[in-house]
């Protein structure tokens, strides 16, 4: 993934700091469909998905990884909330292990 054009003092930021993203949620938060539909209903402004594997490129050093235990996140998954937070966290781990 190439990494978006940015002025030279926020290069040079990126460069020197230690970036830590800490409210950062997996890419497969939602199913597929519902994630869609939400993007469309939400008329772009949520910026597209990212893997884990594409941060450093884009000067993210670390993040903090984040399942969701809400109703709008868990109504769209069976059998429950708890199952859903479950399956998200294994979902994290894979991904961090992979660079997904």
């Amino acid at each position: 993934m190439a990494r978006p054009d940015i002025d030279p003092a926020s290069a040079a930021l990126h460069r020197d700091a230690l970036v830590i993203d800490v409210h950062t949620h997996g890419v497969h938060l939602l199913p597929r469909a519902w994630a869609a539909a939400y993007r469309a209903a939400t008329r772009g402004s949520m910026p597209p998905d990212v893997g884990f594997g594409a941060l450093a490129a884009c000067g993210v050093d670390a993040v903090v990884a984040k399942a969701v235990g809400d109703r709008v996140v868990t109504a769209f998954h069976r059998p429950g909330a708890w199952r859903c937070v479950c399956k998200q966290l294994a979902s994290l781990r894979r991904d961090a292990a992979t660079g997904g």
